[in-house]
C-alpha cells in the first residue's frame, strides 16, 4: 500500500511539472485541431441537408470546450495569475458548462432529426446561464480578490454528472429501439464506449482534487484527464467515421484493406471453367464462405432463366422487378446501386424519407435479406445473389461490398455463357425477336396507311365554303358539297346536318370563331371552322376541311395516359383498322380511348394475349384481333369445366396410344388463331404444357417428348381476375407469368359512371343515325338512356344491341302529338321536319329561339316539349320565359 501512495505521489509531482505539462497540452491541441479540420473538409464535400450542418455544430462544441482547457493550461504555466489566463479559464468553464447540453441536443438531432425544446431542455438553459453568470462573476472576484467561489465548480460537476446519466440513458433507450437503423445504433455504441464513458472518468479524476482543494493534484489529474480524453476522441472519431458519422461517406467503410486481387484468383479460375449452373453455385457458394465469412445456408443463387422452380421467395423478387413502380423502375435502380445492402438502404431512408428508398427497403425485408446482389450483363439481369438475415445483425463494409460486385461482374459472362447453350434459352428469345418484329412490322404499315390517307387529303386540299344564315346553308363551292356529302336545308333531319346547325348557333350566338369535327358515316372527320361577320346577325362563314395530323393529335392528346402513344391516335383516326375499332367502341372518353389504344396494340402483335372482360364481349374483341391481324382461321374453345380431351384436342396425342389420328388445333391451325374461353377450367398438365408453348413456340403431346413448332396465335379469356385466380391455385404460376405479360381488360359497364356509359349510349346512337337511311330509328332522349342504363347492363354487345332496339321501338311508336284543342287545330305528326330536328338536337334545341316558337306553337305545352328534346321541365319553362313564350 505505501509502495502504491509513493508511486502516486511520485507520479502527481512528474505530471503536474511544467515540462510535461505543456507538451501534453500542445499535443492535445494539435490532434484536436487535426480531428476538426478533417471534418469541416469533410463536411464541405459531403454535405447535403441542413440538420447535418447543425448536427456538425453541436459535435464540434465539446471539442472546442477542451481545446480552449489546453489553452489555459498552457497559459497558466507560462503566464500564471494574469487577467488573461483567468479570463480564459472562465471561458473554458463556460463552454464545458455548455458542452454537455450540447451533447443532448446532439443526440436528439441525430435520431429524431428534429430538436423538441420541451421543459427539460429549457431547465438545463436556465442552469447554464446561471453557471455562466456565476463563472464571471467568480472570475471577476479572483481577478480582484485573489479568491474564487468553489460552490460554481460544485455546482458545474453536479450538473455535468446528470446530464451524463440522461446521456446514457437516451443512449441505451435508442439502442432497444427497432425503428433505428443498424448504422445509426453502431454510432450511438461508439460515442457510448469511445467519447462519453472516456469523458466521465475525465470528470471523476478532476473532481477528486478539486474537492481536496489541493493545486498539484489538480495539475496533475488534469493533465491525466487530458491525454485521456484526447485518445478517446481521436480513437471515436477512426471508429465513428467507419459507421458514416454525419452522413461523410456514402457506405460503410472496412478497417483492414483486403486484397481482392489475391482472394479473386482461385474463384475466377473456377468461374472460367464452370459447365453448368450446379458448378455456379457451389462456387458462389464457397467464396461467400471463405472470403467474406458468411454462412452458406444463408447464401441463395438464382438464374431467371432457369427451368427450376421457383421458391416464395423468388416469387415476390420477380414480383417486384416486374411490377410497374409509380417513382422508380426496379431494372433501372438495379442497375444504377450495382447491389443494395440493407443496413445501408436503411439508414439513407431515415435520413432522407426517399419513396424510391422506402420501397426498396420494404422489398429487401419481404424477402428476410441482408444482402440483394444482381448479376448484370449488358444491362440485362441474368439472375441474383440473395444474403438471408443473420440472428445477430451484421454489417457489410465497403471493401466487403466491392467484393460482392467484382464477383458478380465475373459471374456475369459466365451465367451468359452458360445461357446461350440453353436450347430454350435461344428458342424464347428467338421467338420474342420474332413477335417484336412481326409487331414493328404491323406498326410501320399502319404508319404508311395513315400518312398516305394524310398526303392524300393535303394533295387533294379540298376547303369547303358554307355561308349560314338563320337554318339556311348556302353552298359557295362544290367541295363543300363533297366532302359533307348532304345538304342540310333539304336534309335538316340527318344527324350530320343537326350538328352543323347547332354549331352555327353556337358560333352566331356568342359572336366567337369555333372549330368542332364531324364524324361522317365512313368513319373519317372533318374539321369545321366557323367564324362570326362583322355585322351582328350577319350570318355565319364555315370553312370545311380534311383534317390535319396535329389536329387528329389535338382532339384526344389530353386523355391519353402515355403520350408516347400520340401515334396510335392517328391510326384510330385514318386507318381501317381504326375505324373498324371506333365502331365497336364509340366513345373518346378516357377509359375508353386508352382501351382502344390497347386493343389496336394487341391486334397489330402476335404473342399470346388474355382477355379479362364480360363472357358476351369476349368474341368479337377476339374477332376483331383475328380479323386485323390478318390470320387465316379463327377457333374457338369454349370450356364448361375440367374436361380431360382438352389436351388432346390442341396438342394432340400420342399415335400409339390413339386408334384415330386426329390433327391437334395447333398444327391445323397455320398462321390461324385460337381463343380458348374461360382458361380457369384447364387442368394444370395443360396449363403447364400451354405455359411453354407461350414462352418457347413449342409443345409436346399428350404421352409424348416430341416437339413440335407452331406459329398459331394464342388468346385466353376469362371473366375473373388473373391475380384471384393464383391466389386460389386455379392458375398456375408459369401460365400466370406468361398471361401477364400481354393482356386487355375491359372493365365491367356496371362499375362505370353514368356519365361515361350515357357517352357511349350517344355514340352507338349516332352510329344507328348514319347508318339509317330509310328513317328506320328514332334518337333517345335522357330518359331512354335512364332507362337502358337502370338496366344494369355488363357487355358492351349486349350495350349495343339494347341501344339498337330501343331505337326501332320508338321510331315504330312515335305517338301522333295533337295540339291543344283551340278551334279546329289540325293534327301534327311527329314524323314532321321540325320534330325529328328537335329530337336529334336534343338540349342544344333549347337555345334555337325559332324552332323553340315553332314548337310551342304546335305544342303548346312545356310537359311535352321537355319529353320530345329529352330535358328537364324546368329548362324547358326557363327558356319560354326567355323568349316570351308564356
Amino acid at each position: 500500500m505505501n509502495s502504491l501512495l509513493m508511486l502516486l505521489q511520485n507520479y502527481i509531482e512528474v505530471a503536474s511539472h511544467p515540462y510535461l505539462m505543456i507538451p501534453t497540452q500542445i499535443i492535445s491541441f494539435i490532434v484536436l485541431t487535426k480531428i476538426i479540420l478533417t471534418l469541416t473538409s469533410l463536411k464541405h464535400s459531403q454535405s447535403k441537408f441542413h440538420y447535418e450542418q447543425i448536427l456538425f455544430v453541436f459535435f464540434l462544441i465539446p471539442i472546442v470546450a477542451i481545446m480552449v482547457d489546453n489553452i489555459f493550461w498552457i497559459t497558466k504555466v507560462l503566464m500564471p495569475k494574469t487577467p488573461l489566463s483567468r479570463s480564459i479559464n472562465c471561458l473554458g468553464w463556460m463552454l464545458s458548462c455548455i458542452k454537455f447540453h450540447c451533447l443532448i441536443l446532439f443526440l436528439e438531432q441525430l435520431i429524431h432529426k428534429k430538436i423538441n425544446w420541451n421543459l427539460y431542455h429549457k431547465i438545463f438553459l436556465i442552469l447554464e446561464i446561471f453557471l455562466c453568470s456565476s463563472f464571471i462573476v467568480s472570475t471577476i472576484h479572483l481577478i480582484q480578490h485573489d479568491k474564487p467561489y468553489h460552490f460554481v465548480i460544485i455546482c458545474y460537476y453536479i450538473i455535468a454528472l446528470c446530464s451524463f446519466i440522461s446521456i446514457v440513458i437516451t443512449i441505451f433507450k435508442q439502442l432497444s429501439n427497432q425503428k433505428i437503423p443498424l448504422v445509426l445504433k453502431q454510432q450511438l455504441k461508439t460515442l457510448l464506449f469511445y467519447f462519453l464513458c472516456p469523458h466521465f472518468i475525465c470528470i471523476l479524476l478532476e473532481l477528486m482534487p478539486i474537492v481536496l482543494f489541493h493545486k498539484a493534484q489538480i495539475k496533475a489529474f488534469s493533465n491525466l484527464g487530458t491525454v485521456l480524453i484526447t485518445a478517446s476522441i481521436y480513437f471515436c472519431f477512426k471508429k465513428i467515421m467507419q459507421f458514416r458519422f454525419l452522413n461523410l461517406s456514402d457506405h460503410v467503410q472496412a478497417e483492414p484493406k483486403i486484397n481482392i486481387a489475391t482472394n479473386f484468383k482461385d474463384a475466377i479460375e473456377q468461374i472460367n471453367v464452370a459447365s453448368n449452373e450446379n458448378e455456379l453455385t457451389y462456387i458462389t457458394h464457397n467464396f461467400f464462405s471463405e472470403q467474406l465469412q458468411i454462412d452458406k445456408n444463408l447464401i441463395k443463387i438464382y438464374i431467371r432463366s432457369s427451368n427450376q422452380h421457383p421458391s416464395s421467395m423468388q416469387q415476390n423478387i420477380e414480383t417486384f422487378l416486374t411490377t410497374e413502380h409509380d417513382q422508380f423502375n426496379a431494372l433501372e435502380t438495379l442497375l444504377q446501386h450495382k447491389i443494395l445492402v440493407s443496413h445501408e438502404i436503411e439508414f439513407d431512408e431515415f435520413y432522407t424519407n426517399n419513396p424510391t428508398l422506402s420501397s426498396l427497403s420494404a422489398f429487401l425485408r419481404s424477402i428476410d435479406c441482408d444482402i440483394f446482389l444482381p448479376i448484370i450483363n449488358n444491362k440485362k439481369l441474368l439472375g441474383y445473389i440473395t444474403v438471408q438475415k443473420q440472428s445477430k445483425p451484421v454489417m457489410y463494409n465497403l471493401d466487403q461490398q466491392n467484393k460482392m460486385m467484382v464477383f458478380a461482374k465475373f459471374l456475369a459472362p459466365a451465367m451468359y455463357m452458360l445461357q446461350q447453350q440453353n436450347t430454350y434459352t435461344i428458342l424464347e428469345e428467338s421467338k420474342q425477336i420474332k413477335e417484336e418484329l412481326y409487331a414493328k412490322h404491323q406498326e410501320i404499315n399502319q404508319y404508311k396507311e395513315s400518312i398516305k390517307q394524310l398526303l392524300k387529303d393535303r394533295i387533294e386540299h379540298h376547303i369547303g365554303i358554307i355561308f349560314c344564315k338563320g337554318k339556311h346553308f348556302t353552298f359557295k363551292n362544290q367541295e363543300a358539297q363533297n366532302l359533307l356529302g348532304v345538304n342540310p336545308n333539304l336534309q335538316p333531319e340527318h344527324a350530320t346536318s343537326a350538328t352543323l346547325i347547332n354549331f352555327a348557333q353556337q358560333v352566331e350566338k356568342f359572336q366567337t370563331t369555333q372549330n368542332t369535327h364531324l364524324t361522317m358515316q365512313d368513319g373519317s372527320k372533318l374539321m369545321v371552322t366557323g367564324m362570326p361577320q362583322a355585322q351582328m346577325h350577319g350570318g355565319i362563314l364555315l370553312i370545311v376541311r380534311r383534317p390535319e395530323a396535329t389536329d387528329l393529335i389535338k382532339m384526344h392528346i389530353d386523355a391519353l395516359k402515355n403520350p408516347t402513344e400520340r401515334d396510335y391516335l392517328l391510326y384510330l383516326q385514318t386507318t381501317k383498322a381504326g375505324q373498324l375499332i371506333n365502331k365497336v367502341l364509340p366513345s373518346n372518353h378516357e377509359i375508353f380511348l386508352n382501351i382502344k389504344i390497347q386493343l389496336l396494340q394487341a391486334a397489330l402483335q402476335k404473342s399470346s394475349l388474355l382477355l379479362q372482360m364480360h363472357t358476351d364481349d369476349i368474341n368479337t374483341i377476339a374477332e376483331i384481333i383475328h380479323q386485323l391481324s390478318g390470320s387465316q382461321t379463327l377457333h374457338i374453345i369454349n370450356l364448361q369445366s375440367n374436361h380431360d380431351m382438352t389436351a388432346a384436342k390442341i396438342f394432340g396425342i400420342n399415335p400409339l396410344l390413339q386408334h384415330t389420328q386426329e390433327t391437334p388445333l395447333l398444327e391445323k391451325l397455320i398462321n390461324g388463331t385460337l381463343l380458348i374461353k374461360n382458361i380457369e377450367f384447364l387442368d394444370s398438365i395443360t396449363q403447364q404444357k400451354l405455359a411453354h408453348l407461350l414462352r418457347y413456340g413449342i409443345f409436346t403431346p399428350v404421352k409424348s417428348e416430341q416437339r413440335k413448332f407452331s406459329d398459331t396465335r394464342i388468346i385466353c379469356a376469362t371473366t375473373h381476375k388473373l391475380t384471384d385466380l393464383l391466389a386460389q391455385g386455379i392458375i398456375i404460376p408459369e401460365l400466370y407469368t406468361q398471361l401477364s405479360k400481354h393482356h386487355l381488360e375491359f372493365p365491367s359497364l356496371i362499375t362505370m359512371p353514368e356519365s361515361q356509359i350515357c357517352e357511349l349510349i350517344d355514340g352507338f346512337m349516332y352510329q344507328n343515325i348514319q347508318n339509317d337511311e330509310h328513317q328506320q330509328v328514332q334518337a333517345l332522349n335522357y330518359k331512354d338512356k335512364n332507362s337502358l342504363i337502370s338496366k344494369h347492363i355488363a357487355s358492351l354487345f349486349a350495350l349495343q344491341q339494347k341501344v339498337e332496339i330501343a331505337m326501332n321501338i320508338k321510331a315504330q311508336q312515335v305517338p301522333t302529338i295533337s295540339e291543344p284543342k283551340i278551334g279546329n287545330t289540325p293534327r301534327i305528326h311527329a314524323t314532321s321536319p321540325e320534330f325529328q330536328l328537335a329530337a336529334q338536337l336534343g338540349k342544344h334545341a333549347l337555345k334555337d329561339i325559332a324552332l323553340m316558337k315553332t314548337l310551342w306553337q304546335k305544342l303548346g305545352n312545356q310537359t311535352k316539349i321537355a319529353d320530345l328534346l329529352g330535358v328537364n321541365r324546368s329548362s324547358v319553362n326557363r327558356r319560354c320565359k326567355e323568349y316570351n313564350l308564356v
